[in-house]
């Protein structure tokens, strides 16, 4: 058996030939399976729901002649459906190679099956890529004309503390156990849910979240540049003194001592700004960061250049900037940063695809 995956979300005729070049890799007799992913797993990679739901497009990709058996997928992964039926060979697209999940390579290792990637005429990723020429016109719009997000932000699901703590599950003692951070600062806080998790493991008593006056800030900075644990969060947009905005040069935190904070955490906030507030952002949260920055954004879920970017998406009207992973990447190494893709791997336990982490190269 020869056996493939994909979500087929608006089938297509690179999606035919791709399936056509899988089947032809099948020795005589041997049957073509392919697994179509379940909405779930559209809704956390693209960010988005389903064009088509999986019982529509299961129904077509079991249509097409080259494939002789379509399943709809259950899990996220593929891994389980390797071990399950044990094919002579998996087979996936060539923008796959090199990037394919840890737990869908040891599937196939532990039951004995290759893994090929065909290369489909007419789309392959050189060939669909935009010239650097247009690609940075475009970009040098946008930058020019992007402005805020319209509406301000409002949950979109249950954001009590007791809902978020169950979303959290390990997260807490992931951030712990990895990054062993003495001074933790979470730049975005929103309502503070996490700052107040970390604080509870660690037994302190007081969730901070800001300060009304100059001299109580003050008196905060001192103690938190003087304690050996300390977990404190800002609010990353709010104009507030006392609370900071993670884009302007004199924000309140950036008013403690550059490098002072072991680890810094900026989750689910870059998607909510322009380009240029993303770039003044990673400034500033390289010069607070002794030597780690964590956060989670929504990347562009299909770009054609590193210079893409996708300006909203299905899920939240402030989500404005979904830019490339390269192109976040390109940012922090500005400010001195390097990319740490295994502990970020760690951090993504759920395999959302959404997580960062950067360590001072110096």
């Amino acid at each position: 058996m020869v056996f493939t995956s994909g979500a087929f979300d608006g089938l297509h005729a690179g999606h035919v030939l791709y399936l056509e070049a899988a089947k032809a890799l099948c020795d005589r007799d041997e049957l073509l399976v392919c697994a179509v992913a379940p909405d779930s797993y559209i809704e956390q990679t693209k960010g988005r729901s389903p064009y088509w739901h999986q019982h529509d497009r299961h129904r077509t990709v079991n249509a097409l002649g080259c494939v002789d058996a379509a399943i709809p997928q259950q899990h996220q992964s593929v891994a389980d459906l390797i071990r399950d039926y044990r094919p002579r060979l998996f087979v996936k697209g060539p923008d796959w190679e090199g990037r394919l999940p840890k737990d869908v390579q040891r599937a196939c290792e532990d039951v004995g099956t290759d893994i090929g990637y065909v290369d489909t005429p007419g789309t392959h990723v050189s060939q669909i890529r935009i010239s650097d020429e247009t690609a940075l016109e475009r970009f040098e719009q946008l930058v020019v004309s992007q402005t805020p997000a319209e509406t301000p932000w409002e949950p979109v699901t249950d954001y009590s503390f007791d809902a978020r703590k169950e979303i959290e599950g390990k997260h807490p003692e992931l951030i712990e156990a990895v990054f062993q951070a003495a001074r933790i600062v979470d730049a975005g806080m929103g309502p503070g849910h996490l700052v107040r998790l970390l604080r509870e493991q660690r037994g302190d008593p007081v969730v901070m979240s800001g300060w009304t006056d100059t001299n109580t800030f003050a008196a905060f900075r001192d103690a938190f540049a003087a304690s050996a644990r300390w977990v404190v969060g800002f609010d990353s947009q709010r104009d507030d003194w006392c609370y900071g905005n993670v884009t302007a040069p004199s924000c309140a935190w950036a008013l403690f001592r550059p490098q002072m904070a072991d680890l810094v955490i900026c989750r689910e906030v870059l998607e909510h700004l322009t380009i240029q507030q993303i770039r003044r952002a990673v400034t500033n949260l390289c010069r607070l960061a002794a030597k780690y920055v964590y956060g989670t954004t929504r990347f562009h879920p299909a770009p054609t250049h590193i210079l893409d970017v996708a300006t909203h998406d299905d899920l939240d009207p402030t989500h404005i900037t979904l830019a490339t992973k390269p192109f976040l990447k390109m940012l922090f190494a500005l400010e001195g940063f390097r990319w740490r893709g295994d502990l970020a791997e760690t951090m993504d336990w759920r395999g959302y695809g959404r997580t960062f982490v950067f360590e001072r190269a110096s």
